[in-house]
């Protein structure tokens, strides 16, 4: 076991002591155990999954940074939400959003926002499957 801490931009979010965890990073998800190499990495915005003694918790999390050294992680993010937490409806409603903003776009950026929008929008919906 090693010990995570999450962070957001609020708050503290968590500290516990897991098995591993598995994340999405720019080169695709990666599963960090104990007695890792030292890591830094990117996260991106993807569903996270957590195992502590076979069980095992999902979360949308946003993009941030990961950082892992002598069985102590850190995880910074701007956003988390546990499959609990999770609105289906909120998420669904979101998603068509997202959908409409890609589908109806004026710009570029409209396109962008839209396909972050909805990126985000499926990871919850994924995370309550």
């Amino acid at each position: 076991m090693y010990h995570l801490k999450i962070i957001t931009t609020h708050k503290t979010y968590a500290e516990m002591d897991v098995d591993k965890v598995t994340l999405l990073t720019s080169d695709g998800y990666i599963t960090m155990l104990s007695n890792h190499m030292d890591t830094i990495t990117t996260v991106e915005n993807g569903v996270m999954r957590i195992t502590v003694n076979k069980e095992i918790t999902s979360y949308a999390i946003s993009s941030g940074l990961f950082t892992f050294k002598d069985n102590q992680a850190i995880l910074l993010i701007d956003t988390i939400e546990h499959s609990d937490e999770v609105d289906v409806k909120r998420a669904e409603a979101a998603k068509e959003r997202a959908e409409a903003r890609i589908k109806n776009h004026e710009s570029a950026d409209e396109v962008k926002r839209g396909e972050l929008a909805l990126k985000r929008a499926i990871t919850r919906l994924k995370i309550n499957q």
